[in-house]
């Protein structure tokens, strides 16, 4: 009786085990957050950088929210300008602060909530000469920290986003169909990061997503011909970006979370008798 006891008992422990993994943990629903951004790279019409200036830089070595955090993006430019005689530029700032170009954006964002600030991108458009933007890479790198618990942590989640640029001339017929002959910014999805709903990592019961608003932004579907300027098939993402002005797009992002699959109450069960069953039966055979 003793032998069937202790093999019972020996049983019960990783039955016990897998119903104290159904206990749920609580989902983080509050987040401090901090995006530190830059390009990365980027190209000329001229080939190679040529003509691209690098005017500033982010220099955030580590994270505000945890100093012992680095920081991808230390050292990437926050503003790439090109042309004469006054240059056109692309700028990264906060959305707060349209002056600004220290590249970093903090704030507080809800799980399953409402979509916060990301980056804004502007463009500042200037009739030029010379050697245009072709392309760049935009990276972002983001740090979540739990509110009530500040020990936990997401990231830094870096993401690449790459962009297509066409600095059209001035004159008629535009591609764009604007009358003043727009340029063109498209969203090369093909080489960028996902933008929706993408894996951010696994807090006890949960894992949590982020996805990134674009349409809100102020993107939309070009038509075919603005597309194949910049090389894209039709159905392009992106916008057009009037002379003389300044032309911004405001990023926003949100979290959100889904429970992990785990087993039923009644799996587990039915798994701990199958195991006692299995040990009685084995008792009995060295009986025997």
């Amino acid at each position: 009786m003793r032998k069937i006891t202790k093999t019972l008992l020996a049983l019960a422990v990783p039955v016990a085990m897998l119903a104290g993994a159904n206990a749920n943990a609580s989902m983080i629903t509050s987040w401090d957050y901090e995006n530190l951004f830059g390009f990365d790279s980027w190209s000329s019409t001229a080939g190679g950088t040529s003509g691209i200036n690098s005017l500033t830089q982010n220099n955030y070595q580590f994270f505000g929210l945890d100093s012992s955090v680095a920081n991808p993006t230390y050292l990437n430019s926050t503003t790439l300008a090109w042309g004469t005689p006054t240059p056109s530029q692309f700028r990264v700032t906060s959305p707060t602060n349209n002056l600004s170009t220290d590249g970093k954006v903090t704030g507080v964002a809800s799980t399953n909530g409402a979509f916060v600030d990301d980056l804004t991108l502007i463009h500042d458009n200037n009739p030029i000469f010379g050697a245009t933007l072709n392309s760049a890479v935009l990276q972002g790198s983001l740090l979540l920290r739990a509110q009530a618990a500040p020990n936990q942590e997401l990231g830094p989640l870096t993401g690449s986003f790459k962009i297509l640029f066409k600095e059209t001339p001035n004159t008629a017929p535009c591609a764009n169909l604007g009358v003043a002959c727009p340029d063109i910014f498209v969203f090369d999805q093909a080489n960028s990061s996902p933008l929706t709903k993408f894996q951010i990592g696994i807090i006890d019961d949960y894992t949590y997503f982020l996805s990134l608003d674009l349409t809100g932004a102020g993107l939309t579907i070009l038509n075919s011909a603005s597309c194949a300027a910049v090389g894209q098939d039709a159905g392009c993402l992106g916008f057009i970006t009037q002379e003389n002005q300044s032309n911004a797009v405001n990023f926003q992002f949100k979290v959100s979370a889904e429970k992990n699959a785990i087993p039923e109450p009644g799996i587990l069960a039915l798994l701990g008798l199958g195991l006692a069953g299995i040990g009685f039966s084995q008792v009995r055979r060295r009986r025997k």
